[in-house]
């Protein structure tokens, strides 16, 4: 330590060559660790103007829909649910919505390429900014919450049936 205390310029020229280093390796490595997933889902946040009213939202976010649709008519996309305002959200301008894409069998788009075509759609809706985008398996949501999900059946004794065989 009492070396390199004497010899700062040894300490200068390696700390220049690790900075070096890592903005060369930043440009050859790839980007993202987490490779792209086909999940059949795909999400969209919308926000309008502050002080934009319910009634204006909802014909703007029927604006959204209207590509979306028209994906629903032609098989790509499977169901389309929307809410306005957003969860956890009082004011009235914003919404999302979630697309749920066709089996694979179905279709011929992916969910990112969906989403970027509506997402490009979108952008001709004055008033709003929305965007789609379909997450990653790997990505945490709702604040750390446990895994949770829903059993349907016919009856709740054929759902405990089921529980039990486990």
């Amino acid at each position: 330590l009492s070396f390199l205390l004497r010899q700062r310029w040894i300490v200068v020229l390696f700390t220049l060559g690790i900075v070096g280093a890592v903005g060369y390796l930043n440009t050859i490595v790839a980007r993202e660790y987490t490779p792209a997933e086909e999940q059949g889902l795909i999400f969209a946040r919308v926000v309008a103007q502050e002080g934009t009213g319910i009634d204006r939202m909802l014909e703007s976010i029927t604006e959204l829909e209207e590509p979306v649709m028209a994906m629903l008519d032609e098989g790509t996309v499977q169901r389309l649910l929307t809410r306005v305002p957003a969860w956890g959200q009082t004011a009235p301008n914003s919404g999302v919505l979630f697309i749920t894409m066709s089996p694979w069998e179905e279709r011929e788009k992916s969910s990112a390429e969906v989403a970027n075509e509506l997402t490009r759609a979108w952008a001709g809706v004055p008033a709003l900014r929305a965007f789609a985008f379909s997450r990653s398996g790997l990505s945490r949501g709702g604040g750390g919450q446990p895994v949770q999900f829903v059993s349907g059946g016919p009856d709740y004794s054929v759902l405990a049936d089921w529980r039990d065989r486990s």
